[in-house]
């Protein structure tokens, strides 16, 4: 991959650039109005995007960053920036007490060309608008929040550094693994229960602009979750300057398939565990079930679609 820009599909662009005036010619052919680019080196004159990987904790993220790998780059480190994550919660996002937002929104703002972060940010308008107006590409990826319960249990119970919570031994001090469960899904007095949690993340699923990707999705068809994702990052960065995709290149088949390959490679993800989908079957007893469900006020399940009804 080139130091400063990832590989972008082939498209063609159509549209007018919103900085050209009436007389400046529009090309389909997947060339560019020279009107518009004036003397701007070819070497930049990319569609490439910046992408902000954003979910629920466990919710599947090492997946969609190992689906990047083909396209874009980790963020590098900076000033107050020394991975390529950004979050909104203290305590590993854990918690629902949120961050100094400065720090959230300076981090975006660090994001280049060709590069993605990734982590955990709860919704706030003031965070949608930055997103909107910086042109960021974001893909928020969901799953059955029974499953996410049953990572949340097994991430807190793991003696792997990169598997992180502020307070390990509260939950590995109990007695079994049904208990710890149990205190995930209702929570304990320090940390918030998962559907708790899950609520400030979830107004992201409102946001028309943003998109949104379920994780079964993702592992039974990840060929076409990754021309998804490509083809929204082309077109979200493309749309800044006035121009909408319509049609790809053979580049475009070429990388979704990449793409698709490397999502496999879970040796890229440090707190990959199982990647399965349904495996709350296996470990939600009754009590689990009815704590659940007494949990889920908001009815989630049938609203994300993983449920018919609440009697599930």
């Amino acid at each position: 991959m080139p130091e400063e820009y990832a590989p972008v599909p082939q498209v063609s662009l159509v549209g007018k650039p919103v900085v050209a005036d009436d007389t400046a010619p529009i090309r389909t052919d997947g060339g560019e109005p020279d009107e518009f680019w004036g003397d701007i080196p070819e070497a930049h004159r990319h569609f490439t995007p910046r992408y902000l990987l954003n979910g629920f904790p466990k919710s599947g993220l090492h997946l969609v960053s190992n689906m990047m790998r083909p396209i874009s780059d980790p963020m590098k480190a900076g000033q107050f920036h020394g991975t390529p994550w950004v979050g909104t919660f203290s305590g590993h996002s854990w918690t629902t007490n949120w961050v100094v937002p400065e720090l959230v929104l300076y981090r975006i703002g660090r994001l280049r060309p060709g590069c993605y972060l990734k982590g955990h940010l709860g919704y706030t308008p003031d965070i949608e608008r930055f997103l909107w107006y910086s042109g960021v590409a974001q893909v928020f990826i969901f799953r059955d929040l029974r499953d996410v319960a049953v990572s949340q249990a097994h991430h807190v119970l793991s003696e792997k550094k990169a598997f992180m919570h502020p307070e390990k031994e509260l939950y590995q001090g109990m007695a079994s693994f049904d208990d710890v469960l149990e205190a995930i899904i209702v929570g304990t007095d320090k940390y918030p229960g998962v559907l708790e949690r899950w609520e400030l993340y979830a107004p992201w699923l409102q946001c028309p602009w943003v998109l949104k990707m379920r994780f079964d999705d993702m592992v039974e068809n990840r060929a076409d979750c990754a021309g998804r994702i490509l083809r929204y990052g082309v077109e979200r960065t493309a749309a800044i300057v006035g121009f909408t995709v319509e049609d790809a290149g053979p580049l475009f088949d070429e990388l979704r398939e990449e793409m698709a390959e490397a999502s496999r490679e879970v040796k890229f993800s440090p707190t990959f565990r199982a990647g399965k989908t349904g495996s709350w079957k296996d470990a939600f007893t009754e009590r689990h079930k009815r704590l659940f469900k007494e949990t889920d006020k908001g009815g989630w399940l049938v609203k994300l679609g993983f449920a018919d009804n609440p009697d599930w």
